[in-house]
């Protein structure tokens, strides 16, 4: 069970609106002739739809696109899936995680972070302010080396919201396992 916080890098004037969202995976059991690089369950899972932040009328915001996503907290592994998407180390050794942003309900992932060397993705943008941002996360697993058993504990990223490509104003909350 994965707590996916709103990490909510925002710019001024906007308000964290969620403490995070609950991405609900069951117990992965990996056998120990899985080939190091699969992928351990499909299809990804995903949290609900959760409303991330606001910015309210009456205040004055950057003008342009705005923009929401997802960044990784934990280490790249060094490994890429899935068209080079890259793969965090989580705190369970040989586990592997990839983060992406979501934005309907039962959808699939959108902007998976680490395309082009970059650890945070922006997956749905505005030419304006975005009053109300509401979105989700998506987590795939996968076997990054010879694993251990665990529970995952780690933060290992956040919904960030930010404008025109800079991330700004740090206030944020996290996405980790409960």
């Amino acid at each position: 069970m994965f707590l996916y916080s709103t990490h909510a890098w925002s710019y001024a004037g906007c308000d964290t609106k969620s403490t995070g969202v609950t991405i609900n995976a069951p117990t992965l059991v990996v056998q120990r002739d899985v080939p190091v690089g699969a992928r351990l369950a499909a299809p990804e899972f995903s949290s609900p739809l959760t409303l991330l932040f606001s910015c309210p009328e009456g205040k004055t915001y950057p003008t342009g696109w705005h923009l929401l996503g997802i960044k990784a907290l934990t280490v790249y592994s060094g490994m890429t899936a899935g068209g080079g998407i890259r793969i965090y180390k989580t705190n369970i050794p040989g586990l592997g995680v990839q983060l992406a942003g979501l934005v309907s309900a039962g959808g699939p992932g959108t902007g998976w972070v680490g395309r082009d060397d970059k650890n945070q993705f922006g997956f749905l943008s505005n030419n304006g302010v975005m009053r109300t941002v509401t979105g989700g996360a998506v987590v795939a697993f996968y076997k990054i080396g010879d694993m251990s058993s665990g529970v995952l504990t780690q933060k290992v990223g956040s919904l960030i919201l930010g404008h025109s490509g800079n991330w700004v104003y740090p206030k944020s909350r996290s996405i980790l396992p409960e």
